[in-house]
């Protein structure tokens, strides 16, 4: 493989940017009404009062409503920006452990080896049995091999 190995940060920035703007949009719809309560009791008058107050709940519901899909699209957009640091803060390191595994495969020094580890559920006989298993596994022309675990 000769090509670097990079983790692309600015289709996520504008993802980003393109969810806050639509959160922005949605919170703006949410508070746009046609007709204010004030004007609605003015046009329908006092007999229809019980109307304008279900009317005023539903109003404060709508909005509401409006505000959690506006606040899980800026959350969205919050996560993608977060995404695209995590990617510019690590890209170097990554992209060098990456190409490491690929170039050199898993002798590599600095790479992660197979070694038992005893929790005490397998006896290390048992332990060294399914590193032999697993080193055979590595080494063979399976699909998968190779792959550290």
């Amino acid at each position: 493989m000769t090509e670097p190995i990079t983790l692309d940060t600015e289709p996520a920035q504008q993802a980003a940017l393109a969810w806050r703007d639509y959160g922005d949009q949605v919170r703006a719809h949410g508070q746009n009404h046609h007709l204010t309560l004030d004007e609605l009791r003015a046009t329908v008058g006092d007999a229809y009062s019980p109307y304008v107050d279900a009317k005023q709940a539903e109003l404060r519901a709508r909005q509401a409503a409006y505000a959690r899909a506006a606040a899980i699209a800026h959350g969205h957009a919050q996560r993608l920006s977060n995404t695209a640091t995590i990617f510019e803060t690590t890209d170097d390191d990554a992209a060098v452990r990456m190409n490491a595994l690929l170039a050199d495969g898993p002798e590599f020094p600095g790479t992660q080896s197979i070694r038992p580890v005893s929790n005490n559920t397998v006896s290390d006989e048992e332990a060294q049995l399914n590193v032999e298993n697993m080193d055979r596994i590595a080494k063979s022309d399976l699909p998968g091999a190779g792959m550290q675990f």
